[in-house]
């Protein structure tokens, strides 16, 4: 009798023919040893299948020798949204903001406050730039506008952000947030990073108004890009 034929697997159908049980495998079930993407199935719902989603990422790197496979330090395989991807383990995150002081001579001075989390992500995490004026050359009219922010990795452009912020007293603030998208091979590497402000202002020079147009450079080292 069929119901002599049981398993404890419930994506085994067994039943019996010719007195003997025959088992079949039900299809779309998880439990059933195939992973079958048809049906949904990852290895963030079915990891009995599919295989579990987890621990760091492995990747191949070019030596003097040939190609060698490197782990990574802070890139993980975790479930999001019942999908396994590539994500910066959140236990080693940290967010550190870096200050630098810009004087432009007979301009003004300025504070650049750079938030990032370290190790970025770059699929998710944003910099956060905060420009601040601390001083302002009298002849200055109208104060100074920034009219861009471009973040570079060497001679690669990562990352650019239109603006038109004014600052006209000091005080003034602006903050920014910018998305880069380095075109590196490794999951996580460790890049310097460089960032370009443009901004122009009018000054009075003996009594005639004069237009002045340049780029601030701010550079940060050694931070590393998570790239999945």
């Amino acid at each position: 009798m069929s119901s002599d034929c049981t398993t404890n697997n419930p994506c085994i159908l067994s039943r019996c023919k010719e007195g003997k049980c025959v088992n079949t495998l039900k299809t779309g079930c998880c439990g059933n040893t195939k992973c079958e993407t048809s049906a949904g199935e990852n290895k963030c719902t079915c990891p009995t299948d599919c295989g579990e989603c987890i621990g760091k990422v492995k990747y191949n790197v070019s030596t003097y020798r040939g190609p060698k496979e490197v782990e990574t330090e802070y890139a993980m395989y975790l479930c999001e949204n019942k999908q396994c991807v590539i994500r910066v383990n959140p236990s080693v995150v940290k967010t550190p903001s870096f200050t630098s002081d810009v004087s432009i001579r007979g301009g003004f001075d300025a504070e650049i406050v750079t938030t990032l989390n370290q190790p970025f992500d770059t699929s998710r995490d944003k910099i956060s730039i905060r420009f601040k004026l601390k001083d302002i050359d009298k002849d200055i009219i109208d104060g100074i506008t920034f009219s861009s922010i471009q973040v570079l990795s060497g001679n690669e452009l990562i990352g650019e952000k239109i603006i038109n912020n004014k600052l006209s007293s000091v005080g003034d603030v602006f903050v920014e947030d910018i998305t880069i998208s380095p075109a590196q091979s490794a999951v996580e590497a460790e890049r310097n990073l460089e960032f370009n402000f443009d901004y122009e202002y009018a000054a009075l020079e003996r009594g005639e108004e004069v237009t002045y147009r340049s780029t601030i450079k701010n550079r940060l080292s050694k931070m590393v890009l998570v790239v999945p």
